[in-house]
């Protein structure tokens, strides 16, 4: 079964563009969301297999999420960031 793989980034564009580099790589198991509240969402209802995550969101920021995350699972989290 392939890994499904969770992209989180307020940025549409950049989740486009994550998206259609890692489909040209084979993937194709791909989901999304665009804030940490809906990443969290997505997390426990599709069960990703790995989360790439940006830093700067407004609200929930990626490393809040990541900490909400890591309460409970310790799923592979890449980070992005443009700092």
């Amino acid at each position: 079964m392939e890994p499904k793989i969770l992209f989180v980034d307020d940025d549409r564009d950049l989740l486009e563009m994550l998206c259609s580099i890692f489909r040209r790589a084979g993937y194709a198991d791909l989901v999304t969301a665009s804030s940490g509240p809906e990443a969290l969402q997505v997390w426990r209802e599709q069960q990703p297999a790995l989360i790439v995550l940006d830093v700067m969101m407004p609200g929930l920021d990626g490393i809040r999420t990541t900490l909400k995350v890591r309460e409970t699972s310790s799923i592979p989290i890449i980070i992005l960031s443009a700092k």
